[in-house]
């Protein structure tokens, strides 16, 4: 027995003062976008049963909807907040400081490394 192919989904909610797609995100790989693929369908009437595609990380998810419309900020009245769908700004700034921090000891480790070995030779 074959799969079925993937669609677009003809159903997908739309913003009902712009007409735009309802932003989703995926819970895996934290892709966000309009236009997911659907898998799977239990109850049309039901957002919360569908399964999408996400063809970023190829898995099956049940999407995360954003609250808010991307284009008119239109409240949906339930779903996620841009501020909860990824790290805060001061999160983000400690990863790059702690990365910068790690590479600039790996380059005086590997400086001091070369150093030794060359030194030995002479």
């Amino acid at each position: 027995m074959e799969a079925e192919p993937l669609t677009d989904w003809s159903d997908w909610p739309v913003c009902p003062h712009c007409g735009q797609r309802r932003s989703a995100r995926c819970p895996v790989c934290g892709v966000s976008q309009p236009d997911f693929l659907l898998a799977e369908m239990q109850d049309p009437a039901d957002f919360a049963d569908v399964l999408l595609k996400c063809d970023d990380c190829d898995d099956l998810i049940r999407p995360q909807w954003y609250r808010r419309c991307a284009a008119c900020g239109h409240d949906f009245g339930d779903g996620i907040e841009p501020d909860s769908a990824g790290m805060n700004e001061t999160a983000a700034t400690e990863r790059i400081w702690l990365v910068a921090a790690l590479l600039v000891a790996a380059t005086v480790a590997l400086i001091g490394f070369f150093a030794l070995l060359f030194a030995s030779r002479g």
